[in-house]
C-alpha cells in the first residue's frame, strides 16, 4: 500500500470527524435557540402585553385586541410534532 493513501485516508477521516463535531454544534445551538423563543413567547410575553395593557389603561389609548391573538398561535402551536 502506498503511504500516501495513508495520509489522504487519515487526513479525509479527520476532516468528516471534524464536520460531524460542526453539524452536532450547529444543530445542538439550533435547539437551544428554539427553546429560549418558544419560552420568551409562552412565558414572558404574556406579562409584557399585561404590562403594556395597564399602560395604555393609564394613557386612555385605544388597543386593537387582534395582536394578542399571535400569543395564542403560539402557545397552540406546537412544532415538536413535526
Amino acid at each position: 500500500m502506498n503511504p500516501y493513501w495513508i495520509v489522504i485516508g487519515f487526513s479525509a477521516c479527520v476532516q468528516f470527524f471534524f464536520f460531524l463535531r460542526w453539524l452536532h454544534r450547529r444543530t445542538r445551538d439550533d435547539e437551544i435557540r428554539r427553546a429560549f423563543v418558544r419560552d420568551m413567547a409562552i412565558n414572558h410575553l404574556p406579562h409584557l402585553y399585561h404590562a403594556l395593557r395597564q399602560i395604555a389603561g393609564i394613557r386612555d389609548g385605544n388597543l386593537r385586541s387582534g395582536w394578542m391573538r399571535i400569543v395564542g398561535s403560539i402557545t397552540t402551536c406546537d412544532r415538536t410534532k413535526h
